[in-house]
């Protein structure tokens, strides 16, 4: 039992380190979008202002161009989107999911 602990130590400390490596964070909020880019054929970005409580402007990569089409400048989105922790530039992201917030009467 003794001669296998090593390796088992081993093989729990790659994984934990190997797990660390590849996390992202989902974010769930309100924008408003700012700017909408297309910088290369296929790839398609929105520039929005993230309303949470510290208001900040992410840049996110959408993966549908109907979806991009779809998405009107100055107007108010629920989102989520992820983005990489370790990743030094956290204001760049990948939208998952949004929909049209609900106006205020």
């Amino acid at each position: 039992m003794f001669k296998f602990m090593p390796k088992i130590f081993s093989v729990v400390i790659l994984v934990g380190m190997l797990a660390s490596c590849g996390t992202t964070s989902t974010t769930v909020g309100l924008i408003k979008v700012v700017d909408k880019e297309q910088p290369e054929r296929d790839s398609y970005w929105i520039k929005v202002e993230d309303l949470g409580n510290h208001p900040e402007e992410v840049r996110l990569k959408v993966n549908n161009e109907n979806t991009w089409n779809l998405i009107l400048i100055g107007e108010l989105y629920a989102v989520s989107y992820d983005f990489k922790t370790k990743d030094e530039n956290k204001h760049t992201g990948k939208l998952t999911s949004i929909r049209p917030a609900a106006q205020p009467k």
